[in-house]
């Protein structure tokens, strides 16, 4: 199955922006072992090609990321919280009939 993990990436502090990006590769990691095709969120599936600091920039990835969970079988809702670029993933998961797991503790 082709899994899109939804996890926070933005946070307060670089360290917790650092730990947010650590916790959402340990998802992917954990779909790739159950044998899943993870796709990660926006910014980690293209790092480097775009300043996540340009407002064009954040809208043209968040479209590409967009546009990988609706090639998706399943959306995984991951981390501590659920932020508003996930809650527009979940609910255009929810629109495209794609299943919506809530995944519970660490990966």
């Amino acid at each position: 199955m082709k899994v899109y993990i939804a996890h926070p990436l933005r946070a307060d502090s670089t360290f917790e922006a650092l730990l947010n990006v650590w916790s959402a590769l340990r998802w992917a990691c954990r779909a790739l072992r159950e044998g899943h095709r993870p796709r990660v969120t926006h910014w980690l599936a293209i790092p480097g090609i775009l300043n996540p600091f340009d407002r064009a920039d954040d809208e043209l990835a968040r479209a590409y990321g967009l546009a990988e969970l609706r090639d998706c079988d399943i959306v995984w809702v991951c981390g501590p919280r659920v932020s508003a670029g996930m809650q527009v993933e979940i609910d255009l998961a929810e629109r495209l009939g794609i299943p919506v797991r809530v995944m519970e503790g660490d990966a």
